[in-house]
């Protein structure tokens, strides 16, 4: 019980403070108007001789009350947007903390959301003392130092972080950090991952087991199914037709997504819904479209889909000439 409590945190903590209003929800709730004076009017009295057939409590009953209380309780919390992630609570250890980050177009899609756990992770780490620790597994054109900051250092690095339009190299990384923490006698590890294995997930998780001596503890926080990132392959042109082909992870919970052809001057030319068949990891459909307005297209894109893969940009290779 105390594990799941720790590894439980909130988005909002801010709206925690709502529920130091239940008690005055319960006062209103209780609270009735003061009883009424009796005034003496004698035609009245032909009112007493009638037997109602409803009665109402003068006061709420209890179980009333407190089912109130806790449907306000869980509006509350509900508000306060609270999530379970088990590896959040490595923060509470005293070995030193090593955060790595998948920042590939793949997590694109919640940067938000990771972002603020990695804060999160920051100031638990921050309030038990524990040296940090900071990687990302996207090339970079200027590589930085793996290296111990504090608290404050680190949490200047993850403002700066940014998803980028490449892929993972774990393997770089992994070979990286066996040299850095070569010395380590103890480690604990949080990998927040973009939840695609990219051909690479299994090994790397086994490499970072190794590390510290093959003592390193490693807790790896995976986004929702609802949050793995849908790809655009490269469209093929068969006839008079685009037939376009949409890329997901086989555990992705969406089922379907619109694809969008947009002109060069942002005008939407023509959607097109694509289905995915049970645990498909492929999908395709015809984009069926006039010459003139084919050769307009400039780019296609996954409507409502925020990383680099949801967009496939046009050259002059897909433009039919026509001759006079």
């Amino acid at each position: 019980m105390m594990a799941f409590l720790q590894a439980l945190t909130f988005t909002t903590p801010v709206a925690l403070a709502g529920l130091l209003l239940l008690p005055v929800i319960w006062w209103l709730l209780r609270f009735t108007p003061p009883k009424p004076q009796t005034v003496k009017f004698p035609p009245l009295r032909l009112l007493l001789e009638l037997v109602s057939n409803q009665e109402q409590p003068d006061k709420t009953p209890w179980w009333l009350m407190l089912l109130r209380l806790a449907i306000a309780a869980l509006v509350i919390l509900g508000v306060s947007h609270p999530f379970y992630a088990p590896g959040q609570t490595a923060a509470g250890t005293s070995a030193p903390l090593l955060i790595i980050v998948d920042d590939s177009w793949a997590a694109a899609k919640d940067w938000t959301l990771r972002r603020t756990m990695l804060n999160e992770i920051v100031a638990e780490a921050r309030e038990n003392d524990v040296t940090l620790t900071l990687a990302t597994t996207a090339p970079s054109a200027r590589e930085t130092d793996i290296v111990a900051r504090d608290a404050d250092a680190t949490l200047q690095q993850i403002a700066a972080l940014e998803p980028k339009a490449l892929g993972p190299d774990r393997a770089k990384l992994l070979a990286r950090l066996k040299t850095g923490f070569a010395a380590a006698t103890s480690l604990h590890v949080i990998w927040l991952s973009d939840g695609l294995d990219q051909a690479s997930a299994t090994t790397f998780a086994e490499g970072l087991a190794s590390l510290a001596g093959g003592s390193a503890q490693v807790d790896a926080i995976l986004p929702d199914a609802a949050a793995l990132p849908l790809a655009l392959a490269a469209p093929s042109a068969e006839g008079g037709q685009f037939k376009v082909h949409l890329l997901r992870s086989p555990s992705a919970g969406l089922r379907e997504a619109n694809i969008r052809a947009v002109a060069a001057n942002g005008r939407s030319l023509a959607d097109v819904r694509v289905e995915f068949a049970g645990n498909a990891a492929e999908a395709e459909a015809a984009l069926d479209l006039p010459l003139e307005l084919r050769n307009e297209v400039q780019r296609l894109e996954i409507l409502g889909e925020r990383n680099a893969a949801a967009t496939y940009l046009f050259d002059d290779r897909w433009r039919r000439k026509t001759i006079a």
